[in-house]
C-alpha cells in the first residue's frame, strides 16, 4: 500500500528530532513547482509535530 503514499520527513539534527508520516494527497503549484498542500496521516502526535514544524518554518 505504501507505493501510493509519499513519505514526509522533518529532521532537525541540532535537536536530534526526526518525524516521519505518510501523505496520500499532495498539491503542487505547476507554475512554480512548489508544494502548496499535503494531507498527512499516521499517529496524531507525529502528524501534529510535522504541522508545527512546517508552520514554524521547517521544511519537509
Amino acid at each position: 500500500m505504501t507505493e501510493k503514499l509519499m513519505k514526509a520527513i522533518y529532521s532537525d539534527p541540532a535537536q536530534t528530532i526526526t518525524l516521519t508520516a505518510w501523505a496520500d494527497t499532495v498539491a503542487v503549484d505547476p507554475r512554480d513547482n512548489l508544494l502548496i498542500a499535503v494531507r498527512l496521516g499516521g499517529y496524531p502526535e507525529v502528524t501534529a509535530g510535522l504541522v508545527n514544524a512546517v508552520s514554524g518554518g521547517g521544511t519537509l
